[in-house]
């Protein structure tokens, strides 16, 4: 995977309604880095990611996510 640069402004997480299956964003893997990725289910306060360089899904929370 390759690493996502941040700048400070895209550090909060994103408003809940903004979050949608479907929704590109880049969100936090297992190592604490954040890549690029879909949502593509949401239940209850979890999000599965699918990972654009074709990486397993997981599900992440909401603080783990940001909007592209």
């Amino acid at each position: 995977m390759t690493n996502v640069e941040f700048k400070k402004a895209q550090n909060s997480p994103p408003a809940t309604a903004s979050l949608k299956v479907g929704a590109k964003v880049s969100a936090q893997w297992t190592n604490g880095s954040f890549y690029h990725g879909t949502i593509v289910k949401i239940k209850g306060s979890a999000y599965t990611i699918e990972w654009d360089d074709g990486s397993d899904p997981i599900d992440v929370t909401i603080n783990q996510i940001r909007l592209k």
